[in-house]
């Protein structure tokens, strides 16, 4: 998935419930892939640490992060 159609999901109101983000979160803190790097936090430009999959490089924090995007898949099938 891109970007852009995490931004048109948002925008459309397409969401996951919080159960369904906080199992993904679940799983992905258990994971030995999880990274933790500098990005943008809540409102820009507040810049925090930011949670990121060490696999394929996305971001998961946050209302377009990866964990709240209900077309996303963990590259591990973990979720």
């Amino acid at each position: 998935m891109s970007l852009p159609q995490a931004i048109q999901d948002y925008i459309k109101g397409n969401k996951l419930s919080e159960e369904a983000i906080l199992a993904r979160k679940k799983n992905c803190l258990l994971c030995r892939e999880i990274k933790k790097t500098i990005g943008f936090k809540k409102k820009f430009p507040y810049i925090g640490w930011q949670h990121k999959c060490g696999v394929c490089g996305c971001f998961l924090d946050g209302v377009l992060g990866k964990w709240a995007a209900p077309r996303e898949q963990c590259p591990l099938k973990k979720w």
